[in-house]
């Protein structure tokens, strides 16, 4: 442990698994603004014009407003939610960010800007 961290401090370990596709929601007040794919097997999307089908899009906007919809969890006001589909297993959370550090890949830059307005504090 390195010294500057308490000994009693709780650390989430995970099995690694393998991700089919990741999926990245900007979210402003608990809603869906706007939503891309990044990674496809082990390959970002840049490449393909992040180009996701509508099914695709649907399955992780249910999968995200699923978690939005779950007032017992915590999000902030402006955040970034990344989704994913795990080999064998089926939709997961990758992880949460904070929106003013995530790449936008291919989603709608005004919708991105809307939600980083309130992101941060002035």
């Amino acid at each position: 442990m390195p010294e500057d961290y308490d000994d009693n401090l709780s650390v989430l370990v995970s099995e690694v698994v393998s991700w089919e596709k990741e999926l990245r929601c900007f979210i402003l007040d608990r809603q869906i603004q706007t939503t891309s794919i990044y990674l496809r097997g082990k390959e970002t999307q840049r490449a393909q014009g992040f180009y996701a089908s509508p099914s695709e899009l649907k399955a992780a906007e249910a999968m995200v407003n699923e978690i939005l919809s779950d007032q017992s969890v915590e999000i902030p006001r402006a955040a970034v939610i990344d989704v994913g589909v795990i080999e064998d297993r089926g939709w997961a959370v990758v992880e949460m960010n904070s929106a003013w550090g995530a790449g936008i890949y291919g989603c709608h830059p005004h919708q991105v800007l809307n939600v980083l307005r309130y992101a941060t504090v002035s």
